[in-house]
């Protein structure tokens, strides 16, 4: 039998390597302070999850918190990430939905090998269910089907 040193995040993820532990650390540290101000999502309200009600955003926050996002996921090695910072010509043809799922496919595959990026794939997400009107789904699905009515704000920074 031999001893094994596990290290524990705030978040309960376990490393067997402390500078991974310290790194994953300061990520969620990083992303918890571009998200902070973003609405709460009620995971468990049923209008949410159907597409009936959308959240908020307020769109300089929402600007904001992307656009460190989206260096972050070129940091990690997202190559459409990087192309959208660059404003490359391989990228002109596509519109800004189309780019963001293209970053989201980037960090799954990422995330794949490195599960210590989730909680950067998970952030991308919340940037992925915004629509143009800053107004945030419960996933792809709703935000095509949404209604779209004022009246059907839920939260709202």
């Amino acid at each position: 039998m031999k001893k094994i040193t596990v290290f524990e995040t705030n978040d309960g993820t376990l490393f067997r390597n402390k500078k991974n532990a310290l790194k994953y650390e300061e990520l969620i540290i990083k992303i918890g302070k571009l998200t902070e101000y973003f609405p709460q999502r009620p995971e468990d309200n049923e209008d949410f999850i159907e597409g009936k009600l959308h959240i908020q955003h307020n769109p300089t926050v929402f600007e904001h918190a992307k656009q460190k996002l989206l260096n972050i996921c070129a940091q990690i090695g997202s190559d459409h990430a990087l192309a959208w910072l660059n404003d490359d010509e391989d990228i002109k043809g596509y519109d800004e939905s189309s780019l963001r799922i293209f970053i989201a496919y980037d960090l799954e595959n990422i995330i794949e090998e490195k599960k210590q990026y989730l909680p950067v794939g998970l952030a991308w997400l919340r940037i992925c269910y915004t629509d143009y009107k800053y107004r945030e789904w419960y996933d792809e699905i709703c935000m095509d089907i949404g209604c779209g009515n004022e009246e059907d704000i839920l939260y709202m920074n």
